[in-house]
């Protein structure tokens, strides 16, 4: 039986508190679609982005198939071509478990929260075992840490406290796994979209297509004072680390067909003049 210290619940709002000064740049992740464990997936280059972060003393929140899954015997997608010779193995969801673990260990003081994506949800549903929790489990056991489990869309509330005391300030950061594709529009129809399901939040981040882009919405907002100042809420779709489109052959060259963006964009957050400035930086890797 799962004791109660075992146990990781999944929650779809999680408060997370940041100190800052005038002098502090506060740099945020929000990524999906890694596809870890797929052969396809360039690891070095999801690397390279994680260790900038760590560079920064940033914060990493990950939105969806962290992991691909799809090589069991239990899903009909699987492919030998696609397994990766790390698991070929009797155990193979053990072991793609463990090396999630042994992957993310160098960055569990700056993970927010893990949520699910399809995959995930998928493996949940044919083999009656949660992945992201097994995950979590694992990484509290070799380090403990605060790590949330989100579901497929939720909210995560930066609270950004002044070192001095006092000055806080909410920088919240809507997300969804994804939906709304285009091959044309590349998914930007869903800001609309998305902006009139979460209207509250400053940012709104989904992944899901593999496509990368960020877009400005501007937005009225209502003060207490009766202020009606515009702001921009950011939406960014977060590209993929898997390349399926290399070769110009397979699946998703012929169904698919339009390659698709390796990478994610960053969020960066500082407080000047009393006013907090956001920035989406597409930094090059």
């Amino acid at each position: 039986m799962q004791s109660q210290r075992d146990k990781i619940e999944q929650v779809n709002y999680v408060k997370k508190r940041i100190k800052y000064d005038s002098k502090s740049e506060i740099y945020l992740f929000p990524t999906s679609d890694w596809h870890l464990d797929n052969v396809k997936c360039k690891r070095q280059k999801l690397k390279e982005h994680l260790d900038y972060i760590v560079e920064k003393k940033g914060f990493i929140s990950i939105h969806g198939d962290m992991g691909c899954l799809m090589q069991g015997r239990y899903d009909p997608r699987s492919s030998k071509s696609d397994l990766d010779s790390l698991f070929k193995s009797a155990n193979y969801m053990d072991d793609v478990v463990e090396y999630h673990v042994e992957f993310l260990l160098p960055y569990v003081d700056h993970i927010v929260a893990i949520s699910d994506g399809n995959h995930e949800t998928s493996v949940n549903k044919r083999t009656e075992t949660n992945f992201i929790r097994r995950v979590i489990r694992e990484l509290k056991h070799e380090k403990p840490n605060d790590i949330q489990y989100m579901p497929y869309a939720g909210v995560i509330d930066y609270m950004l406290e002044h070192k001095s005391g006092g000055g806080v300030r909410s920088f919240k950061l809507g997300f969804h796994h994804g939906a709304w594709g285009g091959i044309v529009s590349k998914g930007t129809q869903g800001v609309p979209r998305f902006s009139s399901i979460h209207p509250d939040v400053d940012a709104f981040y989904s992944g899901h297509t593999h496509d990368q882009w960020f877009v400005r919405h501007p937005q009225f907002r209502i003060k207490q004072n009766g202020d009606t100042p515009i702001v921009d809420q950011i939406h960014i779709k977060g590209g993929t680390f898997k390349e399926e489109f290399g070769t110009m052959s397979g699946w998703a060259t012929e169904k698919i067909v339009m390659p698709k963006s390796i990478g994610s964009s960053i969020l960066r957050l500082r407080v000047q003049s009393g006013e907090l400035k956001r920035d989406v930086l597409n930094r090059e890797f």
